[in-house]
């Protein structure tokens, strides 16, 4: 229906039109619906922020949870190897021991040296070179000991591993200028090809085993390499690998589940939301 006529015409219309809705919006009736409105918009709100927060939760959660079975079963591997003798006064210069505070008059005295060595070879991979399988920043340890004189060194340097089905080499960087080094003999040939497989291994007779500390002052102008280097009758070999206790081994199959049930509730969402 069109509306035709003068000014007059149109205006009337226009007056019955504003009537009419003046009277399908009574007073009450408009002063509900700009009271509901607030609270609509306040829930529409509300439920806006749960979905955000909900969403972030999952995207920060899903990470955690995924590294606690990674954490659990990180297992890293501590080798440690100990050779025990008498050091004699031609077995080494006395530049060394003087570096490493243990300068002594002697002739003969009974020695043992203990390196070790912590890593996950998970993580810190090996590079292999003409002098064995070297890993850059393992956690090492040094024990020393001549006489009753002692020298400890603990810090994080280099580890080299050299295996062979007669002999096990492990050496260590304790400084740059300064190292650490371990033969285990084995003529028998006890060792097999995995040289970082778990081991407990001892061996006794005249060369059982070597040492050897190696000093360079790395100094231009007055370059000096100074060794110490003997024989011993006693050796062992020990590398063990880190086991998850019981209470590790119920965090990762927790952290598997709730992994598993976020996954699961996060499909069920994307499911729904396409339905």
């Amino acid at each position: 229906m069109s509306l035709r006529g003068g000014p007059c015409l149109r205006r009337g219309a226009r007056v019955a039109f504003n009537a009419d809705c003046d009277n399908l919006i009574s007073e009450e009736n408009f002063s509900t619906v700009t009271d509901a409105l607030p609270f609509a918009t306040k829930k529409i709100n509300f439920q806006r922020k749960m979905i955000m927060s909900k969403s972030l939760l999952r995207s920060c959660l899903l990470p955690l949870l995924a590294a606690i079975p990674l954490c659990v079963s990180a297992a890293p591997v501590t080798i440690t190897t100990t050779v025990s003798g008498a050091v004699r006064t031609w077995d080494h210069d006395a530049i060394i021991l003087d570096e490493l505070g243990m300068w002594q008059d002697f002739e003969t005295l009974p020695y043992q040296m203990t390196v070790q060595s912590t890593f996950d070879p998970a993580v810190i991979h090996g590079i292999s070179d003409g002098d064995g399988v070297r890993y850059d920043r393992t956690y090492v340890s040094v024990l020393f000991t001549v006489g009753e004189m002692t020298y400890k060194k603990e810090k994080f340097g280099t580890t080299t591993i050299l295996s062979t089905p007669t002999e096990f080499r492990h050496s260590v960087e304790a400084l740059p200028w300064l190292s650490f080094h371990t033969w285990f003999n084995a003529p028998q040939g006890p060792l097999n090809g995995d040289y970082l497989a778990p081991r407990q291994l001892s061996h006794s007779s005249e060369e059982a085993g070597v040492i050897s500390a190696r000093y360079d002052s790395m100094a231009p102008e007055h370059h000096i390499v100074s060794w110490l280097t003997t024989s011993g009758t006693t050796s062992t070999v020990s590398i063990t690998s880190a086991v998850p206790e019981p209470g590790q081994w119920a965090m990762l199959g927790v952290g598997l589940l709730m992994v598993s049930a976020v996954a699961r509730r996060a499909t069920r969402g994307h499911g729904s939301v396409r339905a």
